[in-house]
């Protein structure tokens, strides 16, 4: 358990929100890969849809949409070691309290980004997927298809924000008491 009365630094909150937001956004992708399964899409779906959004070429827009979603990530955690830094009714105390909080901006972020992008900017990108995968198949298809994996695309997009924040607040936790374990050998 981390003390009570031991400060730590933003600098290291950061540090430590960075690591979660790293090691969150890599874990998350693993009900992205079975979802991607589970509909009979390449495993790196996900991301290679995100980096068309952001106007990738097909070429790269897998690379590009798994960086831009890891950025995302640790720029979350980012935020979230200074947030919960900053007041003491949030200090993260244990690994109960830290997986409980993880799950907040995961939660915040899935219904600000995730589902935003899930049923606005990916439907098209994923249909243009779709027919440059099939250039023989229907509208009526894509539509079909499409409504067909919404759900299973919202249950995806729900776990792994859920593993996002888990991971996110377990990681930190475990980074602070690495930090704080270093600094009580070192004095």
């Amino acid at each position: 358990m981390i003390s009570e009365n031991k400060t730590i630094s933003p600098k290291k909150r950061i540090y430590a929100g960075i690591i979660g937001g790293l090691i969150g956004g890599l874990t998350m992708e693993i009900p992205m890969v079975i979802l991607a399964m589970m509909m009979g899409m390449p495993i790196d779906s996900f991301p290679f849809l995100l980096g068309l959004l952001f106007g990738s070429k097909p070429e790269s827009a897998s690379v590009v949409g798994m960086v831009t979603h890891l950025l995302v990530g640790m720029a979350i955690g980012a935020i979230f070691g200074i947030i919960v830094g900053s007041s003491k009714k949030l200090a993260i105390n244990g690994f109960k309290k830290g997986v409980g909080l993880g799950i907040i901006p995961g939660m915040i972020v899935m219904v600000i980004i995730g589902l935003p992008i899930l049923f606005v900017f990916i439907p098209p990108v994923m249909t243009k997927m779709m027919f440059m995968m099939n250039p023989q198949i229907t509208e009526q298809i894509v539509m079909q298809q499409m409504q067909g994996v919404q759900m299973l695309m919202l249950i995806g997009t729900f776990v792994g924000h859920i593993i996002y924040g888990v991971t996110l607040g377990t990681i930190f936790i475990g980074v602070v008491k690495k930090g704080e374990k270093i600094e009580e050998r070192v004095q």
